[in-house]
């Protein structure tokens, strides 16, 4: 193509139309918009405990953390049932992780427990 076919495409003053149900089909979906429900909110006072929960079990592995290895296994306070689970769990390299772990499934498990009520 050279440069006067350009020139001459360019410089023809052609009306564009669209097509006929352009303007219908268009204003359909516009109106169709306007009719949807407005979305549902996320469901931020059933979100909110399970955030704060696993913030304040990270919080507390992290200040435990430095502290955990100076303690013996023997001085939790905890039930004689729970004292095997809690040894063998302080004995794993990622012990204390674990436990946060835990404590944030217990902690979801009482926040659906209570979201369900």
């Amino acid at each position: 193509m050279s440069m006067d076919d350009l020139d001459r495409i360019l410089s023809t003053d052609r009306s564009i139309t669209p097509a006929p149900q352009f303007t219908q089909t268009v204003m359909r979906a516009v109106r169709y918009e306007a009719a949807a429900p407005p979305p549902i909110p996320f469901p931020w006072r059933r979100v909110l405990p399970i955030f704060a929960s696993a913030a304040a079990l990270l919080i507390a592995t992290f200040v435990a953390l430095p502290h955990w290895q100076s303690h013996q296994a023997s001085s939790i306070a905890a039930p004689d049932a729970l004292m095997p689970l809690l040894t063998a769990v302080a004995a794993l390299p990622l012990g204390p992780l674990t436990l946060a772990l835990l404590g944030s499934v217990a902690a979801v498990r009482l926040s659906l427990r209570g979201a369900s009520e």
